[in-house]
């Protein structure tokens, strides 16, 4: 029988596997947004990606494991790879333009980057002695 550990372990990792999963489904569907002020600016591309960097970034700082950070990006890449495959009728949510492949490889830039980030310490360094007398 499994431990309660082993249970919150199992639920916090459905869940990251889930939020990846709502924020690339999300991204996917608002990538294309633009707004022109003279030149078009990619507010759907920019707010997605700095979704992926938060969920990303904050599981990864929250917690000791890179392992719920990579159930996270996983959840991500599936709703991108899914979402990015044509329709029944043929119709696209992730067109052949620059914000579409920027969209298709920036999460897992951004997943490469923050998995294989070193871990940063909390607290003092374990080389340095505290204390005054030498």
């Amino acid at each position: 029988m499994a431990g309660p550990m082993t249970a919150n372990r199992l639920v916090e990792g459905v869940a990251s596997f889930v939020l990846g999963l709502i924020v690339g489904a999300i991204g996917t569907f608002g990538h294309q947004l633009t707004r022109e002020l003279g030149v078009p600016i990619p507010l759907g591309l920019i707010a997605a990606l700095v979704a992926v960097v938060c969920l990303l970034a904050g599981l990864r700082l929250a917690t000791e494991s890179r392992i719920l950070a990579a159930l996270a990006a996983l959840g991500i890449v599936v709703a991108v790879g899914v979402l990015a495959l044509p329709s029944a009728n043929g119709s696209v949510l992730l067109p052949d333009n620059i914000a579409g492949i920027a969209w298709a490889i920036g999460p897992t830039l951004i997943a490469v980057v923050v998995l294989g980030w070193p871990r940063i310490q909390h607290g003092p360094n374990p080389g340095v002695r505290s204390g005054s007398g030498e």
